[in-house]
């Protein structure tokens, strides 16, 4: 047999056109030579007729006809001749066009068996065409049974027999070269001298294949057939690509796999005991039931090929497993073995990784977000993690020391006390992560991002860096200082809390103001060095160099310092102070100027004449502490307890701390204290109970359990101020305490006072404060963007640029506090806005929007508030006069007792308005609706309500005296006890109206509609009453005395008692056909008026009159 490693043939691009072409061709020239051969045939045929016809006519009589005949006779015989031989030629030309009718049948049966599995007659067409050596390139038989077929030399390229079933075909010497056999069964087959080159041999089955040494297979498949075919314990195929191959039933006992590719290959009933599967690829590889594998490959098959998320996997033996690209999220693979495994790309996000063994293991571009690598073990010789992403990701403690981790992510992971010394980590990704005491020592930094990475306590000395390394400005700071050491370097002001300058050289540097708090200055030089005012808390100074250093105002709060650590004798003394505290300390005399003791427990300590002259003692405990002759001028006591503390009048103390000493151990109530600068005192414990603390600085003061009952914080600033459960403090300072010191957004204030009190620079925004008293308030820098100040009192309140208030609330607040004249607010949304007692004459608010608007006592005369919106705005007492409200709408509205003298509210919605007392004095009430409206007691003296609606209006008592009520609706309004003297009433409606004891005298009511109206003693003397309608009105003790009563009708109406002396009843209709007469009328009433006779009674009544009836 001979292993054919190349194959050299190549198949022509054109080689099944160049085919056709020629076929083509040859078919064309037969095509011709029988066209040829019929053409010259036709004068043969002819002669020959001709001839046979002469034959039969020439008789046989004298010699000259039977010698023609004769000569017909031969030419007969020699046509025949030539007939024949010319058939002979027909039919060898035919012979090609029989065998393609044949072929193309052959062809037919083939389609004809498409989707069919098994077909004699195909197999017969196959091997038919391939006997005749037609090509069979790229002919599809997938999945058909060809079993047994005899296919020797065929031409198969490109051939499709996919899931076919080959099992003893004899395909000897034939050309499969590109063909697929994807999953056919090649079993027994006979493939000697078969060229196989190229050909796709996945899942096919070579169980007892023949092949030689001319069966050209490429190499891949000829290992596995000889691994099917050819049985070995131990085989070795170490990186071998078994890939897609059917092993199913091998022996694979014991065999050398590392590194093989078995992705897709089929090992059912496969025996791999003890065989060794080190980084195989395992993806989609078939095993079954039947197939013998160690436990710990079939863990990884099924990670692989089964995944799942959370496997349980803690303390496996994954060792040198494959799992590239294995979902392994949220797994719990704590303490498992994953040495030298392969995990490229695998999806390990949250997965349980601690104190997991992962030397030598690939993770390059791994997915390792949020997974806990809590001391797992990474280190290896040049162990190589490019590209994975470790992001959140915790590698606190970890040793990756002389590790590759170039261009990974580490965003936001923990590696706080990780070990990266001589490490790639170049364009390494850190932002975000914690990197707190790891050790870079050495580590190569070049274009590596710390963007917001935690940097504090990180060993950065001898660190590779370039222009690309991303440092915030913080850590590269210390990264020069700790690799670019220079002297009397300027740092003040600067952050360097927590940094790591182990050793640093900072001679003679200045670092006034900076912040160190928790920096590790361990061995550092630091001699000469200016450190006034630096936060030194928690700083590790042991044995470091301070000898002749500035410590005036350093806080040395838990610095740690040792024998070895170098300090002058007076900040030696202020540490011990601060850090190691002893009561009744004895520091007579003791120089503390300008130390930082702040917080320090000095309490009945000697300080008896001891300079503190510019000491920080804020927080101090200095009670019982004697001061006596010490000089603590310009010294800060910010919150200092100076209960019981003992001075004297050679005690050198600042005003403000002296008061606070008075208020503290000298307690008085109701003291004035107004003005004073109270802030950041320990006032805690004292009686402050009526005091006056109006403007008071009390920001930062300590008043717990303070007495504050009766006292005025009017003004007073409470920002930081401190009170607990025990301070006596009035509800209403407690709540601006409480508005100031716990901010809350949308907070709830509705009606409260908060008047004259100090709210700068408190949030409210989207607060409520409808109806809160912020007279004299102190809103500047206050945040009040969304609140609600509908019905808020903002009279002198104080506001500034800084006050973030909404554009409304603002225009509002210049209204109220500056005033200005004939402003133009035309179309402003003025809702709920409080506007009380403000001077808006002549202002312009026409379209305006005043819903729910207080206006009570506003000077609104001459304004313009045509067609504004004042439904339900408070009115009461505001001066309206000469005011234009025409179309106004006014609904619900509270007028009460407002005067609108003159006014102009023609066509204006006043329906349910609160008229009370209001003085309408000739203003105009044209087309205007008063429906429901309160009026009474109002003055409308000559106002113009013609056309107006006061349906069910309440007017009583109200004057309308000389009012024009033309065609208005006063259905059953309430015009009791009102004054309609000489009114314009004509054609207006009072049907059901209420007019008893009203007084309509010389009352205009021509054509009036008063039908069911209530005028029971009403005065309507001298009234016009025309064609007005009164049925069924009550007129009882009505006096109608001198009214003009012509025409009108009183059909069913009450006129008990009614005055008709003198009244003119001229066509008066007191009853008509209806059969309705008048109520409760006599004679003798009828006959004290004039035309009485004139009337219209019904026959009954004229009887009682002594009136004929024919003359009724």
């Amino acid at each position: 047999m001979t292993n054919n490693n190349k194959c050299s043939e190549k198949r022509p691009v054109h080689e099944r056109f160049a085919n056709w072409f020629q076929k083509r061709k040859q078919k064309i020239r037969q095509k011709k030579i029988r066209q040829i051969i019929i053409k010259y045939s036709i004068i043969p045929i002819c002669i020959t007729a001709l001839a046979f016809i002469m034959y039969l006519v020439i008789p046989e009589g004298n010699k000259k006809d039977t010698e023609i005949k004769k000569f017909w006779a031969t030419t007969l015989r020699n046509i025949e001749g030539i007939s024949i031989f010319a058939a002979v030629i027909l039919y060898f030309i035919e012979i090609d066009d029989r065998k393609q009718r044949k072929h193309y049948e052959a062809w037919q049966v083939i389609d004809a068996a498409d989707g069919i599995k098994s077909s004699y007659a195909r197999n017969q067409a196959l091997q038919d065409l391939n006997e005749d050596a037609v090509s069979l390139t790229r002919v599809n038989l997938s999945n058909t049974d060809l079993k047994s077929i005899t296919l020797k030399y065929a031409n198969l390229k490109e051939a499709n027999f996919s899931a076919t079933n080959l099992s003893n075909v004899n395909l000897r010497k034939a050309d499969l070269r590109y063909a697929n056999l994807r999953d056919a069964n090649l079993s027994n087959a006979n493939l000697c001298g078969v060229n196989l080159c190229s050909a796709n041999l996945c899942g096919a089955n070579l169980n007892c294949a023949i092949i030689d040494s001319e069966t050209k297979l490429d190499r891949k498949w000829h290992l596995v057939w000889k691994i099917i075919n050819q049985p070995a314990e131990k085989r070795k195929l170490y990186s071998t690509d078994l890939s897609g191959a059917n092993l199913s039933d091998v022996n694979l006992v014991e065999a050398d796999l590392t590194n093989a590719n078995l992705s897709g290959t089929n090992l059912t009933k496969a025996n791999l005991s003890s065989a060794d599967l080190s980084n195989v690829d395992l993806s989609g590889t078939i095993i079954d039931s039947e197939t013998t594998i160690d436990q710990k490959w079939y863990s990884v098959w099924e990670i692989v090929n089964q995944p799942a998320e959370r496997r349980k996997l803690s303390n496996s033996d994954l060792i040198h497993a494959n799992l590239a690209g294995a979902n392994l999220r949220y797994a719990n693979l704590a303490g498992a073995n994953l040495r030298y495994a392969n995990l490229k790309e695998a999806d390990l996000i949250y997965a349980d990784l601690r104190e997991a063994k992962l030397t030598g293991a690939d993770l390059r571009e791994a997915k390792l977000t949020g997974a806990d690598l809590s001391n797992a073990n990474l280190l290896s010789d040049n162990g190589d993690f490019s590209g994975a992403n470790f992001s959140g990701a915790d590698l606190s403690h970890a040793n990756l020391s002389n590790t590759k981790f170039s261009g990974a992510d580490l965003s936001h992971t923990n590696l706080s006390n990780a070990k990266f010394s001589g490490a790639d980590l170049s364009n390494t990704n850190f932002s975000g992560a914690d990197l707190s005491h790891t050790n870079f020592s050495g580590a190569n930094l070049s274009g590596t991002n710390f963007s917001d990475a935690n940097l504090s306590g990180a060993d950065l000395s001898d660190t590779i860096t370039d222009s690309e390394t991303k440092f915030e400005q913080k850590w590269h700071l210390v990264w020069e200082i700790i690799n670019q050491p220079t002297e009397r370097r300027n740092l003040t002001n600067t952050d360097l809390t927590g940094v790591n300058l182990n050793g640093a050289n900072l001679v003679n540097a200045n670092l006034s103001g900076t912040n160190l708090s928790g920096t590790n200055f361990t061995n550092a030089n630091l001699s000469g060095t200016n450190l006034s005012g630096a936060d030194l808390s928690a700083v590790n100074l042991s044995g470091a160099n301070l000898s002749t250093v500035n410590l005036s105002g350093a806080n040395l709060s838990n610095t740690l310092i040792n024998s070895e650590t170098k300090l002058d004798r007076k900040w030696r003394l202020v540490w011990e102070i601060v850090n190691q505290p002893t009561e009744k300390r004895n520091l007579t005399n003791a120089d503390l100027s300008r130390a930082d003791l702040s917080t320090s427990d000095l309490s009945s300590a000697n300080l008896n004449g001891a300079n503190l002259n510019g000491a920080n003692l804020n927080g101090a405990n200095l009670s019982g502490t004697d001061i006596s002759g010490a000089d603590l001028r310009n010294t800060s006591l910010s919150g200092a307890d100076l209960s019981n503390t003992i001075i004297d009048s050679e005690t050198k103390l600042d005003q403000k701390w002296r008061l606070v000493w008075e208020i503290v151990n000298q307690p008085t109530e109701r003291r004035n204290l107004s003005s004073t600068d109270l802030s950041g005192t320990d006032l805690s414990g004292t009686n402050l109970s009526g005091a006056d603390l109006t403007n008071v600085n009390l920001s930062y003061t300590n008043l717990t359990n303070t007495n504050l009952s009766g006292a005025n914080l009017s003004g007073a600033d409470l920002s930081n101020t401190i009170i607990d459960s025990e301070t006596k403090l009035d509800q209403k300072w407690r709540l601006v305490w409480e508005i100031v010191n716990q901010p809350t957004e949308r907070r709830n204030l509705s009606s409260t006072d908060l008047s004259g009190t100090d709210l700068s620079g408190t949030n409210l925004s989207g607060a409520d404060l409808t109806n809160v008293n912020l007279s004299y308030t102190n809103l500047t820098n206050t945040n009040l963007s969304g609140a609600n100040l509908s019905g808020a009192d903002l009279s002198n309140t104080i506001i500034d640029s800084e006050t973030k208030l909404d554009q409304k609330w603002r225009l509002v607040w210049e209204i109220v506090n500056q005033p200005t004249e004939k402003r133009n607010l035309s179309s402003t949304d003025l809702s709920g806005a409080n506007l009380s007692g403000t001077d808006l004459s002549g202002t312009d608010l026409s379209d305006a929007n005043l819903i729910y608007a207080k206006l009570s006592y506003t000077n609104l005369s001459g304004a313009y508030l045509i067609r504004t919106n004042l439904s339900r705005v408070d009115l009461s007492g505001a001066d309206l006069t000469l005011a234009k409200l025409s179309g106004a709408y006014l609904r619900s509205t509270n007028i009460n007792s407002a005067n609108l003298s003159t006014a102009d509210l023609s066509t204006a919605d006043l329906r349910s308005a609160d008229l009370r007392s209001a003085d309408l004095r000739s203003a105009k009430l044209i087309g205007a609706n008063l429906s429901s409206a309160n009026l009474s007691g109002a003055n409308i003296n000559s106002a113009n309500l013609s056309t107006a609606d006061l349906s069910t209006a309440n007017l009583s008592t109200a004057d309308l005296s000389g009012a024009d009520l033309t065609l208005v609706k006063l259905s059953t309004a309430d015009l009791t006890f009102a004054k309609l003297c000489s009114a314009k009433l004509k054609n207006a409606n009072l049907t059901y109206a209420n007019l008893s004891s009203a007084n309509l005298n010389s009352a205009y009511l021509n054509s009036a509609d008063l039908s069911s109206a209530d005028l029971s003693s009403a005065d309507l003397t001298d009234a016009k009453l025309m064609y007005t309608n009164l049925s069924s009105a009550d007129l009882s003790s009505a006096d109608l005395s001198r009214a003009e009563l012509i025409d009108a009708k009183f059909k069913n109406a009450n006129l008990l008692y009614t005055n008709l002396s003198d009244a003119n009843l001229n066509d008066a209709k007191f009853w008509d056909e209806s059969l309705y007469e008048a109520r409760n009328i006599t004679p003798e009433q009828i006959k004290q008026a004039k035309n009485w006779e004139k009337a219209k009674y019904s026959p009954e009544f004229h009887k009682k009159l002594g009136l004929p009836v024919e003359d009724g």
